[in-house]
């Protein structure tokens, strides 16, 4: 400011000071008031005739505190400008702003020259900064709250992570579980693989053994002995059976099993595992019955595999079907559905989702007996065929009767051609 070059303030250099929009005091050597500006009366509310002339310290005692006394004397008598922080002096002139709050000030207070001497006033230049302070502790808060979400955010990060490592941990031990089930689910299936190849020798020679003796190759044999030798070849037959769907379904599980896939005829395939089961229908008094449109069925597949899935599947019908079973051939845009229904039980609903799982049978049905590998199997050969396979009941609750559906892709150029063993 220019007063810092003044030799002694002028009535015109004060009513510069008078309009300007901070609080403006001049002190003499005897801590006296000689100018008091308007900005400083309205902010006190101590007009101008009351304080020229008076001693600053009888109207502001506490401005005779050390902390201010000191600084103000080294300014009159020693020309040390002075600074009055609001950080830490708040107000050096106390006033209560309009809305009733106390203001912060920043004073800065510089010597003036006056009686041919460089310095022996004082001028004190009076800025209020509540707005800015309170501005200032807003964003003091803000920013403490900006660091506690982040430390917050920290912290649930940390969590976080850690809670990570432990499901990766998790994770790479139920990886190597599953690595471990799949190592014994693939012993076990070149077990069964095994065992039932070792089967197939001895029981092939019992059943022709007994074959030969029902001949009469070795000798004419009485009732009770054919009795026993046609049991022995009933039990050997069901061995054999046996013995081939486990190892199917061990094929099918390591991947391995013989496909040969060509244009057949649906109609066909249909017909021989009727063929097949007819004997069975006809001990339980059954019929099978089935609709299919005119004209050959033409589809893409492995013919002695899609019997077998259809002997399953009817066999399968025949132990719970009390009148009949229907086979329904259904042609669709791009596939072939064909639906073997029963009129039997039905199948409770809790086991609808587990039917096609190895060695699952009908809980609730004591009097049907099975290994429970003929379904599983189907499913394989399915799979094999780029088909499905599902079971249902004919209506909403299990009585009623089964409905299990194959899906076969159509022969032709739209269908999924097949040119290797799965």
């Amino acid at each position: 400011m220019a007063y810092r070059n003044l030799e002694m303030t002028t009535g015109a250099q004060y009513e510069v000071l008078d309009a300007v929009d901070v609080g403006i005091i001049v002190l003499d050597d005897r801590m006296q008031v000689e100018f008091w500006n308007t900005t400083i009366e309205q902010w006190t509310g101590i007009s101008r005739d009351e304080m020229v002339g008076e001693i600053i310290t009888d109207r502001f005692p506490h401005l005779t505190e050390p902390r201010y006394a000191i600084r103000l004397a080294d300014v009159i008598i020693n020309g040390i400008p002075a600074l009055f922080s609001s950080q830490i002096h708040k107000q050096v002139i106390p006033f209560f702003r309009p809305d009733g709050t106390e203001s912060i000030q920043q004073t800065v207070v510089h010597p003036l020259p006056g009686d041919g001497r460089p310095y022996c006033r004082a001028l004190f230049s009076i800025q209020d900064v509540t707005e800015r302070e309170i501005q200032v502790v807003k964003y003091r808060e803000q920013s403490v709250k900006v660091v506690e979400h982040l430390q917050q955010r920290e912290i649930a990060e940390m969590e976080l992570h850690a809670q990570f490592e432990e499901v990766s941990s998790l994770n790479a031990r139920m990886d190597e579980a599953n690595e471990r089930l799949k190592e014994l689910d693939k012993l076990k299936s070149e077990f069964i693989s095994v065992v039932s190849h070792e089967l197939r020798t001895p029981i092939a020679a019992v059943k022709g053994s007994a074959e030969n003796l029902i001949g009469g190759y070795l000798g004419e044999l009485n009732e009770g002995q054919m009795e026993s030798l046609d049991i022995i070849n009933r039990n050997s037959a069901r061995l054999t059976r046996l013995v081939n769907d486990l190892l199917d379904l061990s094929q099918i599980e390591a991947g391995q099993l013989p496909m040969k896939f060509e244009t057949i005829d649906l109609n066909n395939v249909l017909q021989i595992a009727i063929d097949t089961v007819k004997g069975v229908a006809d001990k339980a008094e059954c019929r099978i019955t089935i609709e299919v449109p005119e004209g050959e069925v033409k589809i893409k597949g492995d013919s002695d595999r899609l019997i077998q899935v259809f002997i399953n599947l009817l066999g399968n019908a025949l132990k719970y079907t009390l009148r009949e079973v229907k086979i329904v051939v259904m042609p669709q845009e791009s596939a072939i559905e064909i639906a073997v229904i029963d009129d039997g039980m039905g199948i409770p609903a809790k086991q609808l989702e587990t039917i096609f799982e190895k060695f699952h049978t009908i809980r609730d049905n004591k009097n049907k007996k099975g290994a429970g590998l003929g379904l599983s199997i189907a499913q394989g050969i399915m799979k094999a065929h780029k088909g499905r396979i599902w079971a249902e009941n004919r209506d909403a609750t299990c009585g009623g009767g089964a409905k299990f559906t194959v899906r076969l892709p159509k022969s032709g150029p739209d269908a999924i051609e097949y040119d290797k063993a799965v």
